[in-house]
């Protein structure tokens, strides 16, 4: 490729050589090719600028993109000046041919042309070259190349300016192209098919400042607002600098990554496919937060009942977290995202028996050999920002580590982990696969800790990543069994402050824990269900309706036929009083509460119809009425509204007697 540029170069200087030995041999009109000559020459010594730059760029960095623009253009003029030159000589002495005059208008014509290709090449070099391109708001003109698309001149100057400027101007020119990004698609467009998603992850990377590389995260951001684009970013290598900049970079430039990771997870979910390791970035994402929510004890501090934690499982997360060897580990990782083939088996999601060319397997595989193998070098060498080296190289380091984060402000330190747990409820959002990976990472610790201490935007971003990798949980039966174990005391902690966040939490927490509670309904033991069921049936009398439909679906899950212990939570959520609660819901005008109430009352009366409470609250007059209105006519309604009355008026036709023996 750098050949075919230098080709493009070369040519257009032989051109000026050419037309400068037939001006020489002109007879005609030497007046008027003298002035074509001139501009020639100055068209020259611009080519030859170029050129210089382009093999000794001491001084600057020549922009690919514009200048093949600009060499085809001036070929093109320069073809057309030796053309109009070459008529100006005579066919023999004396004799002049009518192809031999030539109008003024052509002169007048190659002139403007000429003209135009020295402004272009002029303009090529003003913002190839250091000094030479001023600030943003101080261009100086449009090259004439782009006199039919302005926009594509302003695209070219801010990305040559990241790529050549000062620092400020580097952190200007990234911001502009940000501003760019947010207007429209086309410029959007524009950005990547210049080259300008190379010069921003260039400057993330090597910015000099922490300015610059806050813009150009800030721009890649903004870039990756639709699937196309957001695919060009990680396809041209943002995935390794991002890894790079979690391990090494500033908290404030970690924040915003972790941002534009969750703002592109969010804008683009279908990007997140095995053609591109995305879910490579999980596991720094959450080491991140292992540093901002365990003590350097390893202990958790939780307070929650029952499910205290010993600091054995904060140690095991931080060795499940830890990168290998050091700096090597990451840059091992790197290479292998940008060899990435992307083939991995869904149903064998487990590290033991994936892919062996994979980083995760990489991490997971080697884990248990890390303590032997790890070289001198990286037990005694430089300290490093990960979190194997703060756990091999004992106290000092990590102490060391600790003191470089708190030393960050609170405010930045309180946005960090925002947006990397913005960033983890993207990436889980309606992806078993990342899912698996947050759950492997040990996430669940740092969740637990954080739905018990944070409020606000920390808060609701966990409650709803915890929200989504419990619905993968109840798709994924592998996952619900790993994570969501029964037996496991982090996800016993996890569920604790669900409930107590459900329980006393505000409107816009509890619907997503209620929906959480509801998807892991398949883990829960009949005889550690009471209080679950519990606490959902006195929901379904809270004042926002929101709240009570989420009560009711969550119930729901627990009464389904699918649930093997449907029959023991049928039971259980009879005895606690829901039926007269799910009768006054029924009879609300509100489908959104209306549908999922009757549906689960109409699943109790046939699990549980024999239980007086049925007899009690008339339930069977409340489905006739129903089964008259409009929602009967709903096909998921129809299809147990008849049973269940089937069922209630024969065991409530019975004596009592009989019926009460019988229950």
């Amino acid at each position: 490729m750098d050949g075919k540029l230098e080709d493009l170069i070369k040519g257009p200087i032989q051109l000026t050589q050419e037309v400068r030995a037939a001006v020489d041999e002109a007879d005609l009109f030497k007046q008027d090719c003298e002035d074509v000559n001139e501009r020639v020459e100055k068209l020259a010594d611009a080519l030859r600028s170029v050129a210089h730059l382009r093999n000794h760029g001491s001084k600057g960095t020549l922009y690919d993109r514009p200048t093949r623009h600009v060499m085809v253009d001036v070929r093109g003029t320069l073809d057309r000046t030796l053309s109009v030159v070459k008529r100006c000589k005579r066919a023999g002495p004396g004799l002049t041919r009518p192809s031999n005059v030539v109008p003024a208008s052509d002169f007048r014509k190659v002139s403007g042309l000429l003209e135009g290709s020295i402004g272009d090449v002029t303009w090529l070099l003003s913002v190839s070259v250091h000094g030479h391109y001023g600030r943003r708001g101080r261009m100086e003109g449009l090259p004439p190349i782009a006199s039919t698309d302005p926009m594509l001149a302003w695209v070219w100057g801010q990305i040559a300016l990241v790529l050549t400027g000062t620092p400020s101007e580097r952190e200007d020119g990234a911001n502009y192209l940000a501003s760019l990004a947010c207007e429209n698609d086309r410029n959007r467009k524009l950005i990547i098919e210049e080259g300008g998603l190379k010069s921003l992850l260039k400057l993330l990377k090597h910015g000099s400042t922490i300015g610059c590389c806050l813009a150009a995260a800030n721009a890649l951001g903004a870039l990756g607002a639709d699937q196309e684009c957001t695919q060009q970013i990680y396809g041209q290598g943002a995935i390794p600098v991002f890894i790079h900049i979690f391990e090494n970079g500033p908290m404030k430039v970690q924040a915003k990554v972790a941002w534009a990771i969750g703002k592109m997870a969010s804008q683009a979910p279908d990007a997140q496919s095995v053609q591109y390791p995305i879910e490579s970035l999980i596991r720094p994402l959450v080491s991140l937060l292992v540093f901002e929510t365990m003590e350097a004890n390893g202990h958790t501090g939780f307070r929650s009942s029952g499910a205290a934690m010993h600091s054995v499982a904060a140690r095991s997360a931080l060795k499940s977290l830890s990168i290998l060897e050091g700096k090597a580990g990451w840059n091992e990782i790197t290479d292998m995202n940008q060899s990435y083939n992307g083939s991995m088996n869904d149903d064998q999601w487990d590290t033991k028996s994936t892919y062996s060319t994979h980083s995760e397997f990489y991490l997971d595989r080697r884990w248990d050999h890390a303590a032997e193998n790890v070289s001198t070098k990286t037990r005694h060498g430089r300290h490093s920002r990960n979190l194997s080296d703060s756990y091999f190289h004992g106290v000092s380091n990590r102490d060391l580590l600790k003191k470089e984060r708190e030393a960050e402000d609170p405010e930045t330190q309180r946005d960090l982990k925002v947006q990397v747990t913005f960033a983890l409820w993207k990436l889980a959002e309606n992806n078993v696969k990342n899912s698996r990976k947050i759950a492997s990472a040990k996430a669940l610790l740092c969740f637990a800790k954080l739905l018990e201490k944070e409020t606000g935007e920390v808060l609701r971003n966990t409650v709803m990543t915890v929200m989504e990798m419990a619905g993968a949980a109840e798709r994924d039966v592998e996952l619900r069994r790993f994570a969501f174990k029964p037996n496991s005391l982090t996800a016993k902690a996890v569920l604790d402050q669900l409930l107590r966040i459900a329980q006393n939490g505000s409107a816009d927490l509890q619907v997503p824990c209620l929906k959480a509670i509801g998807c892991l309904s398949r883990t829960f033991p009949a005889k550690e269900t009471k209080a679950v069921i519990e606490l959902l049936v006195c929901q379904l009398l809270h004042v926002d309706f929101e709240v009570a439909a989420e009560a009711v679906l969550a119930l729901q899950k627990f009464s389904h036929t699918d649930n093997f212990l449907h029959l023991e939570h049928s039971k259980t959520i009879v005895d606690s009083n829901a039926v007269p609660h799910l009768v006054r819901l029924v009879a609300i005008e509100d489908e959104d509460v209306q549908v999922p109430a009757l549906i689960l009352l109409c699943n109790l009366a046939m699990d549980a119809g024999t239980n007086d409470a049925f007899r009690a609250t008339n339930v069977v007059k409340a489905l006739k009425a129903v089964s008259r209105s409009s929602i009967s006519q709903i096909q998921s309604v129809r299809e147990v509204l008849t049973l269940a009355m089937r069922q209630l008026e024969l065991y409530q036709a019975a004596p009592q007697s009989y019926s009460q023996n019988y229950y």
